[in-house]
């Protein structure tokens, strides 16, 4: 029976879960190019400021204040600054890092709001997964580890998240100054990326793998059973038993079993 078996191909493939992978390292290695960059320019304030401190050796007493390192020197180095990033950082916001001196404890306060988003899951639009599912299967890699997850899903949206982020950020970093704290907003938006995404291909895969599992759908036509009666509605049922049975038999037998 192609039409009822058909029908269980299309319900099976409604009732296989989606799976979304989540890159659960991605915080990691946003975590490790932040690092990176900050330690970058860290050190290039340390190499502009030495032939000065040098210079005033033998002079410089006790607790004098160390030398302002010219921002020209640093603004150079942006374009290398914002490759070991991965993003185009603001003149404004690279300003206010150069001031707090590219702190480590700066640098410790937004890995720790990244971190709080990208476990949870952020995914571009959610969109994607229109109609919703009943169900997904979550991936996270690279352990492949498989969870089950239904409605209303942890994950939220890319532009959902960067204005939940600015909020919450405001939160935790009450005990730093506005510039400090505009500065782990802003940056904590700029390196929120998406660690959600459907697998449509691992979708598939799973749907052809249960469709090879199904079993087709058969009817038995018994022996002398008339397929029509005079008069009676053809319905898609009669149609399928006609089309087996002209199939089976010749055209020119078919004849003689009807004339007997």
């Amino acid at each position: 029976d192609l039409e009822t078996s058909n029908k269980k191909q299309q319900e099976l493939q409604k009732e296989m879960p989606p799976t979304l992978d989540l890159k659960y390292m991605l915080g990691a290695e946003e975590q490790q190019r932040l690092q990176k960059a900050m330690e970058y320019m860290r050190r290039i304030s340390q190499e502009a400021v030495a032939p000065a401190q040098e210079g005033r050796a033998g002079a410089a007493s006790k607790g004098k204040a160390k030398p302002a390192v010219p921002y020209k020197v640093l603004l150079d180095h942006k374009p290398e600054f914002d490759r070991i990033l991965g993003v185009t950082v603001p003149k404004p916001t690279f300003h206010l890092l150069a001031k707090a001196e590219f702190s480590p404890y700066l640098e410790a306060m937004i890995n720790q709001v990244l971190a709080q988003f990208l476990r949870q899951g952020v995914i571009s639009s959610r969109a994607m997964l229109k109609p919703e599912p009943r169900e997904i299967m979550v991936r996270r890699l690279p352990s492949r580890k498989e969870v089950v997850e239904r409605p209303p899903f942890a994950f939220i949206e890319l532009d959902e998240g960067r204005k939940s982020a600015a909020s919450y950020c405001r939160d935790v970093a009450v005990e730093v100054s506005g510039a400090d704290r505009w500065l782990v907003c802003d940056l904590t938006q700029l390196l929120l990326v998406p660690n959600v995404s459907p697998n449509w291909a691992e979708t598939h895969e799973r749907q052809q793998a249960r469709l090879q599992e199904l079993t087709p759908v058969y009817f038995k036509v018994k022996r002398g059973e008339m397929l029509v009666w005079e008069g009676e509605r053809i319905t898609p049922l009669h149609l399928v038993k006609l089309e087996a049975q002209s199939k089976i038999y010749p055209r020119s037998r078919g004849v003689l079993i009807f004339l007997g």
